[in-house]
């Protein structure tokens, strides 16, 4: 309902919402995440170092793929 620029919700806009998560989910099966007994930070720790890994320890591409703020990033990363 955010994305709707109209007043009502088209089919369209639910199609490409449902693609778009079906696009998420297909990019993130193959992480293993034990989620189990760690707190919400732990996971979004885990999440961070392993999208930072992915892209060579560059800061600035892995910010802009978990979509966060560079300054952000760094925040989180020494929380």
């Amino acid at each position: 309902m955010v994305r709707a620029k109209e007043e009502y919700i088209s089919s369209s806009l639910v199609k490409e919402t449902i693609k778009n998560i079906e696009n998420i989910k297909n990019n993130y099966q193959n992480y293993d995440f034990n989620i189990k007994n760690k707190t919400l930070k732990e996971i979004e720790k885990e999440i961070i170092k392993k999208v930072l890994k992915e892209e060579n320890n560059n800061k600035t591409k892995a910010s802009q793929r978990l979509n966060i703020g560079r300054t952000t990033l760094w925040r989180k990363l020494n929380e």
